[in-house]
């Protein structure tokens, strides 16, 4: 899933402690993550509970500074991959 995700917002840091470093983001940075949320809360529309999409939105929503909208969906996620580390680790 991770690779996915970089493939998907390739100019943008996945790592939530370059996250919390640079949060200024280009206005093309920021466009491209509002676009790749929709995709994911699009595909959430028709399954709330596709994994995928949840740690797509959750991480595209956290790059974008908005971590109360994905704390909800990442909560989501780790209550759907309660075992999965990596699932928790994007939520803390």
């Amino acid at each position: 899933m991770i690779q996915f995700l970089k493939r998907q917002i390739s100019s943008c840091c996945l790592d939530p402690v370059c996250l919390l470093q640079s949060r200024e983001l280009t206005a093309e940075q920021k466009a491209k993550l509002k676009q790749q949320a929709q995709q994911f809360e699009s595909q959430l529309a028709s399954n709330s509970q596709d994994v995928e999409a949840l740690e797509g939105a959750g991480v595209s929503y956290a790059q974008l500074g908005d971590f109360k909208r994905a704390e909800g969906l990442l909560s989501k996620l780790t209550a759907a991959k309660a075992k999965d580390p990596e699932a928790w680790r994007l939520l803390v």
